[in-house]
């Protein structure tokens, strides 16, 4: 099977796909510096390599809550994803077969164009339609999640897991608390169990994650992962240190175990491949001790991701007074989030309240 790797209109490689190996090899170049950014930083041999591990990245993963009762596990998941032709909400990249050379990105992105969705969760109404196109074959990580079209902005619809089904809850609780602190993100809504937030890449832009970016270079033997990281953010040439270490006093008091380097970046314009900004804050739904029982509520939790121990990722912040809580006011938030919340949940709001009180007065 033979395709055209494209960033928007430009095309940057020839892919050979084999079906036998479920692997990518690249044929020929064209622009390769409209690739996937640090596709083509590391050994030259390596970049077929680096690129499968990219496209397998940006499919459903087999760790999907309920991939069983959406798929075989037995099936190929490229090969539903060339009916969607690679496309994703979190950049321009696509696919193009090469017997459908008249194919043009304006014609099938999922930013100008609809596409097909339902609010079933575990149901990806996968058509036998050669012209399926959907993000949703295209969207990583582990909670059931479905992009939807609402009132014309792209949103995207996450569950929970067991046994507290806490996430989406969680992620209104760290909307509000971000609001009150005025730092760049993601604004989420809570409804039906589900949290709901719109897509903040536009059809010129992409989302760089900075595991991109950490993977570009080689870090130095006497670097810890935070001094090396912002070695390398300084040299996109945007605002990037504030906003950073705001993030991880951030986490620290929400408790956040999950800020891996795939859940943090920056946005780059795809037309001039120029950096512009640090991304908003997405994605804290598996903070608050989303997995512990009550009674484990308040107790320490491991951290990322540039140290698993809290206390020491939060000693690599020289200027605490970034971090302006003195007027944060989480009773208020709490009063505002539990009348529209299920009965269950609320001796539980109870204690995830006063856990991030104490957290918060550790950090004045």
């Amino acid at each position: 099977m033979k395709f055209t790797f494209f960033n928007k209109e430009i095309p940057v490689f020839d892919l050979n796909y084999e079906q036998e190996y479920k692997y990518f090899k690249i044929t020929k170049y064209h622009n390769p510096e409209f690739a996937p950014f640090g596709l083509f930083l590391p050994k030259i041999n390596k970049i077929g390599i680096i690129f499968n591990e990219w496209w397998d990245n940006r499919l459903i993963p087999k760790t999907r809550f309920n991939y069983h009762k959406i798929f075989d596990f037995e099936i190929d998941i490229n090969i539903l994803a060339f009916k969607n032709f690679g496309l994703s909400l979190s950049d321009q990249y696509w696919i193009c077969p090469k017997d459908l050379n008249d194919l043009q990105w304006k014609d099938i992105n999922l930013f100008q164009n609809n596409f097909i969705y339902n609010f079933d969760l575990d149901s990806l109404s996968i058509s036998d339609d050669q012209n399926f196109i959907s993000p949703n074959l295209t969207t990583n990580g582990n909670l059931p999640k479905k992009w939807i079209i609402k009132n014309s902005v792209r949103c995207l619809c996450k569950g929970a897991s067991y046994p507290a089904l806490q996430e989406p809850l969680n992620e209104l609780i760290a909307s509000k608390i971000l609001d009150q602190l005025d730092l760049p993100h993601i604004q989420y809504t809570y409804e039906n169990g589900l949290s709901i937030c719109p897509c903040f890449i536009d059809e010129n832009t992409e989302f760089v994650p900075a595991w991109n970016i950490y993977c570009s270079a080689k870090k130095n033997n006497n670097e810890n992962s935070y001094n090396y990281c912002c070695r390398l953010f300084e040299n996109l040439d945007v605002h990037f240190k504030t906003i950073l270490d705001q993030m991880i006093l951030f986490d620290y008091l929400i408790a956040n175990e999950d800020r891996h380097f795939n859940n943090f970046g920056f946005i780059r314009n795809v037309n001039t491949l120029k950096f512009i900004k640090f991304a908003p804050l997405f994605d804290n739904g598996s903070s608050l001790w989303y997995n512990k029982f009550d009674e484990q509520i308040g107790g320490t939790v491991e951290s990322k991701p540039f140290n698993a121990n809290q206390r020491k990722q939060l000693s690599y912040i020289k200027d605490k007074s970034i971090f302006c809580v003195a007027n944060l006011d989480i009773e208020k938030i709490i009063q505002e989030i539990v009348p529209n919340v299920n009965y269950k949940y609320q001796s539980r709001i109870e204690l995830i309240k006063n856990a991030i009180i104490k957290r918060l007065a550790l950090l004045q």
